[in-house]
């Protein structure tokens, strides 16, 4: 059997899966309902945070929130990472000249188009990214 046939199979499978038990809540049969007193006592779930020290997972939650609109929430994570990136990283890796252009496009479209502009030439001016040892 090809592999897209046996992933539709997959797919087909869960959709009749979840409407069944779709079907089996709203008739009653799912699982019991927590009482309003016992929905009270149960902590809070907290929110899941990349890890602070991991400039891709920071990255990639600002892209998010930028992609929603969320450009408030975006700056400061992408802030963060484009300082590990400067502390960690050596001066020409690509992930340096995107974590620029991508702090650049966040602060344009938060109205701060003077220190865009310079976080752009940063990128621009970096120095070429190192050869591997292959080339």
């Amino acid at each position: 059997m090809p592999t897209w046939m046996l992933v539709l199979v997959v797919f087909i499978v869960a959709v009749v899966f979840g409407l069944l038990v779709g079907i089996a809540v709203a008739r009653g049969r799912g699982a019991p309902r927590a009482s309003a007193a016992e929905a009270a006592t149960v902590a809070p779930v907290r929110k899941a945070l990349p890890p602070p020290e991991n400039p891709a997972a920071l990255n990639n939650l600002a892209l998010l929130y930028k992609k929603q609109g969320n450009l408030e929430a975006a700056e400061p994570l992408l802030k963060r990472a484009l300082e590990i990136k400067e502390k960690n990283f050596d001066p020409g890796h690509p992930s340096l000249a995107a974590g620029l252009k991508n702090y650049a496009s966040v602060l344009k479209g938060l109205g701060r188009e003077e220190e865009a502009a310079a976080y752009e030439r940063r990128a621009t001016t970096l120095p070429p990214a190192r050869r591997t040892a292959a080339e």
